[in-house]
This record gives structure tokens, sequence and C-alpha cells, in this order.
């Protein structure tokens, strides 16, 4: 894994083992690669793409294709047999005027189908109890204090923001207005006529991935029951001698509320440590390990398969396996449902 531009294109250059095509396209007769290129996106940072939110898509077909371009359409991409990379319709973006279209292909738009994911009573029993917690700290929370919101299920790259109440916990006279992408930067979750609700001014990142923030002008109406953490805690960053406006003071996240929100609303880019292997355990065939993790109460524990295990933690694993074993302790999915706590981190096998 590159963990940085500099590291991608010597692994490109040096280790990748994928030599510069010698042949020019017209010579290649539209077969094969004309030109590879390397995109670096980091997993945390500037730049940085939020992978816990990724939905799954479904193209048939797609191992015919070799380019897939953005077209600004939702769901739909231009796609081409080959590329081209070398006319100068297609730097223009122009690619149905391609002077090689005999090689790449004619153009065409591939609609992307996104898998429809069952819906079990568990995830609705979860949802309903995790909307219910939403909504008594959302009760709780003062005008002027900092809240956690959970954003739209269907929001890829923001799964939760930070907002200052400006008005508390009160009955929506009407719905939100519904997303529209050309214009709302975050999808949330809309908020119906009736419906409990507070009003927030959200505090606005100094750039895509940073830890950093200053308080914007986006003033946003958000259902109580996406409520996550209440009373988070903001502490301002020194700004050299220059007496800082309010508007443009920056501030970033205490630590004790960060791991508070972290521990409600995990993402793929936070570290969980271990602590303990606590339990084993066979739930519907699949093997599980209860999980105690750095930091967090026993409420927090997770079950966990062994691929998300690191080495490390695979070998007191195994030991817990076979202590179970032997004494008797094994227990089937009838022993009780698994925890609902921080999740697993896509960052673990550091750890």
């Amino acid at each position: 894994m590159c963990k940085s531009s500099e590291e991608l294109y010597k692994w490109a250059v040096e280790e990748s083992r994928l030599a510069t095509p010698s042949q020019e396209l017209e010579a290649k007769g539209g077969r094969g690669i004309f030109r590879r290129f390397f995109y670096y996106i980091p997993s945390k940072g500037v730049g940085a793409v939020d992978r816990s939110r990724q939905p799954k898509f479904k193209a048939e077909g797609t191992s015919l294709l070799h380019e897939f371009i953005d077209i600004g359409v939702e769901g739909t991409v231009l796609t081409r047999r080959a590329a081209c990379h070398m006319c100068r319709h297609c730097w223009a973006g122009e690619r149905r005027s391609c002077e090689n279209i005999a090689y790449t292909g004619t153009p065409e738009e591939l609609t992307i189908v996104r898998e429809k994911e069952p819906v079990t009573s568990l995830s609705r029993v979860t949802r309903l109890q995790l909307d219910k917690a939403g909504l008594e700290r959302a009760a709780g929370a003062e005008v002027g204090s900092n809240v956690c919101v959970e954003t739209h299920n269907g929001e890829q790259t923001v799964p939760w923001v930070v907002g200052q109440v400006v008005e508390g916990m009160g009955t929506a006279g009407e719905g939100s207005p519904a997303f529209d992408a050309s214009k709302d930067a975050i999808r949330f979750d809309s908020v119906r006529a009736g419906e409990a609700a507070l009003r927030v001014q959200l505090w606005e990142p100094l750039e895509p991935g940073s830890t950093t923030f200053t308080i914007s002008d986006v003033v946003v109406l958000v259902p109580a029951r996406r409520v996550r953490v209440v009373g988070v805690e903001l502490e301002a960053l020194r700004q050299g001698t220059r007496r800082a406006d309010s508007r443009t003071q920056r501030f970033s996240i205490a630590a004790d509320s960060l791991q508070e929100i972290r521990a409600e609303m995990p993402t793929m880019d936070d570290e969980w440590e271990v602590e303990a292997v606590v339990q084993y355990r066979a739930y519907y065939r699949k093997e599980q390990y209860l999980i105690k993790w750095m930091g967090y109460g026993e409420d927090r524990n997770t079950w966990e398969p062994l691929e998300h295990l690191s080495d490390e933690v695979k070998e007191q694993a195994a030991r817990v396996k076979e202590r179970a074993l032997a004494a008797g302790e094994r227990t089937s999915a009838c022993a009780g449902p698994a925890s609902t706590g921080p999740g697993i981190s896509g960052a673990l096998a550091a750890c």
C-alpha cells in the first residue's frame, strides 16, 4: 500500500513490472494497452475518500470496456472499447469526434445500477434503537452547543457532520426540501412535517479531510433522530499574534469528543486498537471473536471474523478458541445477538 504519490510513482516505475507500451495506437490495431494511468487517492488527510460509505455497484459486461468517463450525470458513465489519449478531440473531452474511433469504438453511455441490499429484521431493530437514542440525545442539546449529526445513508463522502445548535428540538412545521445534488454539498436525511427536528449551523473543514474547522453560513434543519453525540467540545487553535475574527477563528474537535464520535459513527479511516480477545463463537457456521477495544467500555465490544484481525491478534484469538472448545463453551447463533459497537477499522491490521 503506497502512502504517498511519490511512493506510487516509484512502485509504478520500478516494481509494478508494467512496461511502457512501445507501439503507437494505430500499429497496435486497437488491441492491447496504449498508455497506463495511475491515480493516488489517499485514505486520510487532504483529498481523502471515505470508503466506509461507498455503495456497491453492478455493471454487466465491463470486462470488454477499457475507458469510463464521468459525464456529470449521476449513475451514468461514457464508455469505449479502448482509450485514445492522443487526438485533440479526446484531450478536449469531445470523444464522439475522436480521430481514432475505428480503433477505440463508438462511445456509449452505461448506466450503473446499485445493488439493493436486503433489509433484515435485525437492521430494522438496530435503526429503531439508534433513532430512539438520537431523540433522547437531541432533547438535551442546548442552543449554542455543538452536536454530531449522522447524514444520509446514501451520502458517500461525509458520514457525519458537527453543527452548532441554533434552535433546540421542536416539531417541524413542514418537511425539509428535497436533496439537490447541483447545489447541496452534503445529503442529509429528510425531515418530515410533524417530526422532531433541530436547526444547526454547520462547522466546515478548511479543506477536504481536514480536522480544523471554521463556522460556516450554512444552517440546516436535521431530524432529531439522527443526532449521535451532544456536547461536542471544540478547541480554539492559536493563530499567532493576529487577533482572530469570530467568523474565521479555527477550531479542532477535542480528543475526548472525537473519540466519542468515532465510537458512535465509525469510518474506515478510524484506527481501533485491540485490547483483548474476550470470547470465541460459531455464529451461523461462521467463526467470530469478541474484541475488547482499547479505551472503550465492555458495551463497545464487537464480534469480528478472523480475517479482520492482524497476525498478532490472530495468535491471541487462536488461544481463546482453543480454551473455549476445551471448556465446551463454543456458542451458536442462539447465544445472543452480536454487539453493535464501533465496528471494524480498515486500519486494524496495523494494530
